[in-house]
């Protein structure tokens, strides 16, 4: 009776390290599929503002975004940045008030640093006005957050900015008539009416201020 049962004793100890051989080998599949997410969470990124933020302001804002590869494998793909005015990301695209679209491409080898430069401008003051700041976040190709509700301070006292945007004149195109300009002879275009009407039409894309112009023949001769 001992010589039998000393076989299936030995049997069922075979078979169970066949079973636990295969639960492992059944998993291992698993932990290989995860190494892009892994390599993803190892980026992270900084931004350094060249200075305030400036609404309604003809000068961008110089902005670098340093982005950080501690993982072992190479990053290749786009980063993309998104800027609003809450520090909560916003729910749809129509709230964004800052993006470099679908996001500029970038190499980071393992363990080091990559520099992106981007120029920030923020055109609609509204709802601007009563806001201290402006917040950034910074994705990789995946999706994935490597920098969140990073805050940049807006200038709250931003002078104005004048754009020409518009000039019409009373001249009849391509012809011209013979005029002084105090004692020097030139020629000038033809207008049918009384006096040569120009106007100039300007936007201020910064704060509220004050406009002073002159406007003089810089050469008689042409």
């Amino acid at each position: 009776m001992k010589k039998i049962i000393l076989p299936f004793v030995l049997m069922l100890m075979f078979l169970s390290t066949l079973f636990a051989f295969a639960e492992t080998v059944v998993y291992t599949p698993t932990s290989q599929s995860s190494s892009k997410a892994q390599v993803a969470s190892t980026l992270s990124a900084t931004l350094k503002p060249s200075g305030l933020l400036m609404v309604n302001h003809l000068t961008p804002c110089k902005l670098q975004v340093v982005v950080t590869n501690n993982g072992d494998e190479e990053y290749n793909g786009v980063i993309k940045i998104v800027g609003y005015y809450k520090p909560e990301y916003p729910e749809n695209e129509a709230e964004v008030r800052y993006t470099n679209g679908e996001g500029d491409n970038i190499t980071v080898a393992p363990h080091s640093d990559a520099t992106l430069n981007l120029d920030v401008s923020l055109y609609t003051k509204d709802p601007f006005e009563d806001c201290p700041y402006f917040y950034f976040w910074v994705k990789d190709k995946d999706g994935n957050d490597m920098a969140s509700a990073v805050k940049v301070a807006i200038d709250k006292d931003p002078k104005p900015y004048l754009v020409l945007v518009g000039v019409e004149n009373n001249a009849t195109p391509n012809e011209f008539e013979n005029a002084y300009v105090g004692d020097s002879y030139c020629r000038f275009p033809k207008v049918n009416d009384d006096f040569a009407l120009v106007r100039y039409a300007f936007r201020n894309i910064g704060s509220a201020g004050k406009l002073h112009f002159t406007i003089s023949c810089a050469d008689p001769t042409s």
